[in-house]
């Protein structure tokens, strides 16, 4: 996986964390439920792929250490979706992350994982059946593809559209729509521009919508990229009734690769990530990874004028 790729997990655990310290802190045992459902699971574990040393934990570890740490004595529920068209590599990384899992410790009386490997429709259809009947809220819906045409925008109106009720602590029953974090490919819908078919179900538009939006970014001076973000960010607040929150993730060459959009609707989530969780990962950014990814793109650019089959000296120590 590209070192890049570390970006959206940390942005991820940075959320969580509103969870395991802020909301601990004030609830303890008495902290509401949590449920995380993981549609793009993995294996759990993340390499990079250019010169192998750094390591770190994907989607499906963090959210399965963060409920770990999370003190309520409600129950939790996790739902991991392990999927790959190979048959030989779906059934590799299912094992993978399944024994990853059990390893944690995760599974006991209060905390549930559920591991499946199916495509998005029906892992989808799955994940909604096993939401209604706890019909808990809180709940996080994390949505990290591997390309822009695996998550069409009627799947975000799905997960968004299932709005439930809860008591909160003083007994007054309160609305809510599940929280989102979703790694929206850009690059990969740049690549693609002339498709229109997966550009409009990617976006939840149709054409003509999608070209007049194009055309209006462009005179105003903007790039496809701007168009991208701008509609996305306003199809996302349009659901949720406020602005979600949008962090580009560029690769080691500085070009944006994603943005991950974090929708929230409640207003203590909504302040707790403008104020806490997006600082602390800018924070972790700058003092980790940014002298990590210089140190990889640097190494590469080196490597890439050696003869071929020869590379740098192995990496000193792995950062953390």
């Amino acid at each position: 996986m590209a070192i890049h790729s570390r970006q959206k997990h940390a942005l991820l655990e940075a959320y969580l964390r509103v969870w395991t310290q802020n909301v601990a802190a004030n609830w303890g045992t008495d902290s509401p439920s949590l449920d995380i459902f993981d549609l793009f699971a993995g294996t759990g574990w993340c390499v990079e792929r250019e010169y192998r040393k750094d390591q770190w934990p994907g989607t499906a570890m963090i959210s399965a250490q963060q409920l770990m740490q999370y003190p309520t004595k409600r129950k939790c529920m996790l739902f991991l979706n392990c999927w790959a068209e190979d048959d030989v590599v779906r059934s590799k990384n299912l094992v993978a992350l399944q024994q990853r899992v059990h390893t944690l410790g995760f599974e006991r009386s209060n905390r549930e994982v559920r591991i499946v490997s199916y495509e998005l429709s029906e892992a989808l259809r799955i994940a909604v059946e096993l939401h209604s009947a706890r019909k808990q809220y809180p709940n996080l819906w994390i949505l990290d593809p591997y390309g822009a045409s695996d998550v069409p925008w009627q799947v975000i109106e799905r997960i968004a559209g299932l709005v439930g009720s809860y008591k909160a602590k003083n007994g007054k029953s309160t609305s809510r729509r599940p929280e989102l974090f979703i790694n929206f490919m850009t690059s990969s819908l740049q690549r693609n521009i002339h498709n229109l078919p997966m550009v409009t179900s990617a976006l939840g538009c149709t054409v003509p919508e999608w070209k007049n939006h194009l055309q209006q970014v462009e005179s105003a001076g903007g790039t496809f990229l701007d168009a991208l973000a701008t509609f996305y960010f306003s199809q996302l607040e349009l659901v949720y009734g406020r602005p979600p929150f949008g962090v580009k993730i560029p690769g080691k060459d500085g070009n944006p690769v994603s943005i991950v959009f974090l929708a929230v609707e409640r207003d203590a989530a909504w302040h707790s990530v403008r104020k806490e969780s997006i600082p602390h990962f800018e924070q972790w950014r700058l003092q980790k990874y940014l002298p990590r990814k210089e140190w990889v793109r640097t190494r590469h650019k080196i490597d890439r004028d050696l003869p071929k089959g020869l590379k740098q000296a192995e990496l000193e120590d792995s950062y953390q």
